[in-house]
């Protein structure tokens, strides 16, 4: 047995893996080669898929729906256009009955496109057009947060535009950072309070990201140390960062600074491109990510899946027989997922099937932290030092922050100081959050800086 591999099983917890996922029908066949599929699941019940064929001369589109835990789907593709056909799509769906679908319509091979949006309120039995703004004609990203607030991201050009009529109109949100030359932006994401957006260089690789905790009213740029690689947040301070060595980091600040943490298992043995690692999603409501083995046609095949539970320090293997295209969750008892392999060089699937997560609830927190007694004193403290005594049953230190009331980190350590003083005179008058993790606890504490 390797010391690698050996290292890992120590990492991972001892508890046997059960049959966690659950295969369901099919919305196409299995085999079918998709140009593109996207599954966007609402609850353990229901869920939408959209997919493109991967076809000559143009693909084609066909949406789905199942509102009975993928026994069955419902074809919920809006009306062939009079001239042309669609060949590209983007989902957002709200509900079982409210939708909305980005289509690429071309009309015939060699024009440019347009794209149209639609809108459905009855689970796809019909569809009406929604007004979209003048955007690059590229798969742009769409994103509501009720039936009326929605967010539509201009990929090419960096512009972010807001509805609050459900999309019949947008306007242009001036308070996005500037691109730089032959940068473009990625996606939409959204976890616990946090919004971010992939920003890409000249290769669509990401180089940075775009943070807004106000539902994109405004935003803060922020590049990653190990480019090119995408974050995953679960919230607005926690985020995990795959390396293109198969690494992983760990940020407990927004992504400010990052510390190493344990890839995934089932990333470990990967052949493929280092930039495509497999999925790795937050489950809402915990402290939770989930990873998942991405195969490529042609290279070693990797199977299985893993979930953490202290951001990324270590792992529980859930299985070892799948490969995934996407891992999404709405609740800890409630995951969907896409199986499908990649075909290299280029961008086109071979679809194997979608299943459902069925094993126990992934917990919605882990087992608490204990908490440690310390004295700070004086607090408040006028000049805004402070000085931090810990019980001797405390333990070695592994980390000091303290964060500001906006959940900012303005200090970091690795320990406290000889003197054991911490020095906040430069900052402002206020509360500020002081956390030092010791390897029998944590010390939390709030400091008053008069």
């Amino acid at each position: 047995m390797s010391k690698v591999f050996s290292f890992l099983l120590l990492l991972i917890s001892s508890f046997p893996a059960l049959a966690q996922w659950q295969p369901v029908s099919d919305p196409v066949p299995v085999g079918s080669v998709l140009q593109g599929c996207q599954l966007d699941a609402i609850n353990a019940q229901t869920a939408w898929f959209t997919n493109t064929s991967y076809s000559t001369p143009l693909p084609t589109v066909q949406v789905s729906r199942t509102i009975d835990g993928g026994q069955t789907w419902q074809n919920s593709t809006p009306v062939a256009p009079a001239a042309g056909r669609y060949t590209s799509s983007i989902l957002e769906a709200y509900d079982s009955q409210n939708a909305w679908l980005i289509l690429q319509r071309t009309i015939t091979v060699g024009t440019t496109p347009n794209l149209e949006l639609h809108y459905t309120a009855d689970g796809g039995a019909t569809w009406s057009r929604r007004s979209l703004p003048t955007v690059s004609p590229r798969q742009n990203m769409i994103r509501f947060f009720s039936l009326t607030e929605g967010l539509l991201l201009d990929q090419v050009a960096g512009a972010l535009y807001r509805t609050t009529d459900g999309g019949l109109s947008w306007q242009l949100q001036t308070t996005t950072p500037a691109l730089s030359a032959g940068q473009s932006l990625s996606g939409i994401h959204e976890a616990s309070g946090i919004l971010w957006v992939d920003v890409c260089d000249t290769q669509a690789h990401p180089i940075a990201f775009w943070a807004s905790t106000n539902r994109g009213l405004t935003w803060r740029s922020q590049l990653i140390p190990v480019a090119p690689s995408a974050v995953v947040f679960r919230d607005a301070q926690h985020a995990l960062l795959p390396t293109p060595q198969r690494g992983l980091l760990s940020s407990i600040d927004g992504g400010l600074t990052w510390q190493n943490a344990t890839a995934p298992p089932c990333w470990q043995n990967t052949t493929t491109s280092a930039l495509r690692l497999g999925p790795l999603t937050a489950i809402p409501g915990t402290r939770a990510y989930i990873a998942g083995a991405e195969n490529w046609i042609g290279f070693t095949r990797t199977n299985g899946s893993a979930v953490t539970y202290d951001d990324g320090q270590t792992w529980t293997i859930l299985e070892s027989n799948n490969s995934y295209l996407s891992i999404q969750f709405t609740s800890p008892d409630a995951g969907w997922h896409i199986r499908a392999s990649f075909a290299a060089p280029t961008w086109w699937y071979e679809y194997e099937g979608i299943g459902r997560y069925v094993g126990r609830p992934l917990a919605a927190r882990a087992a608490s932290t204990p908490v440690v007694a310390a004295d700070v004193f004086p607090n408040p403290s006028p000049s805004g030092t402070f000085t931090v005594q810990l019980p001797t049953t405390a333990g070695p230190i592994s980390h000091v922050r303290v964060l500001d009331a906006l959940g900012r980190s303005i200090y970091q350590a690795a320990a406290l100081p000889a003197d054991k003083r911490l020095d906040l005179s430069q900052q402002s008058k206020g509360v500020y959050s002081l956390e030092v993790q010791t390897s029998t606890g944590v010390v939390r504490r709030k400091l008053l800086v008069k």
